[in-house]
């Protein structure tokens, strides 16, 4: 199942209820105005191979369990904070 909720100007921080989605592959968030931490639930999601989040404002540490992405596109995004190696 693919979510593509970029490019629409959405501004605020991620919703944790995403990482509800049953069967979710990839989530398309990018070209919007989101900032705030990345939450760590999205991370939890076992379908989970694609992750667009360039072009927004997010801060905070990005879980190593990104690894097992196949895509993280993040060009251009402003990130603060740190990628956990553990």
């Amino acid at each position: 199942m693919l979510l593509n909720l970029g490019q629409n100007q959405f501004s605020g921080t991620i919703p944790v209820e995403i990482s509800k989605i049953p069967f979710l592959q990839s989530l398309l968030m990018g070209n919007n105005n989101l900032e705030g931490q990345i939450p760590d639930k999205i991370f939890e999601l076992n379908q989970l191979t694609e992750l667009y989040l360039m072009k927004n404002k997010f801060e905070g540490p990005i879980l190593n369990s990104v690894s097992r992405l196949k895509m993280l596109s993040v060009t251009t995004l402003t990130i603060t904070g740190t990628v956990q190696t553990n």
